[in-house]
């Protein structure tokens, strides 16, 4: 359900996007996405693509690891790239206050990786995707039923 919800919300906050044109109306699509995003986390469907994921990451990792002699693991990986989604979420929306390409895939891609990042990277991201997620399935899971 809340993958559902999460699909609904990306695709709502890119619509409020185009179509609300005051100056403060980038909070509107922002906050949408955010939750989206929290909504993503905490749903069956972003632990479903990050075992998708595992595939693709654990190739690249054993490639790295087989070239260089230098032990890398998915994990760690899964790390670096959700520290990047992250990166880009922040610098983003810091310059660029709209609902643009980058912070969308960045919201997208963050809370899926979260689910494969090990470390205190992973706690720190695990974290504060929770506790969003927590807040967002308060707000919707009785909005419908």
């Amino acid at each position: 359900m809340f993958g559902f919800f999460a699909i609904i919300g990306f695709v709502l906050a890119g619509f409020l996007e185009k179509k609300l044109s005051y100056s403060w109306s980038w909070m509107v699509s922002l906050g949408v996405a955010l939750i989206s995003s929290f909504l993503l986390y905490a749903s069956g469907l972003s632990q479903t693509a990050v075992t998708w994921l595992e595939v693709p990451v654990g190739g690249v990792a054993s490639a790295f690891s087989s070239i260089t002699g230098e032990p890398l693991t998915p994990m760690v990986l899964m790390g670096v790239i959700t520290t990047g989604a992250v990166l880009v979420t922040v610098f983003d929306l810091w310059m660029d206050h709209t609902y643009n390409p980058k912070a969308r895939a960045a919201l997208i891609v963050a809370p899926i990786t979260a689910h494969g990042a090990g470390g205190w990277v992973g706690e720190f991201v695990a974290g504060i995707h929770g506790t969003g997620a927590d807040i967002a399935m308060s707000l919707t899971a009785n909005m419908f039923g």
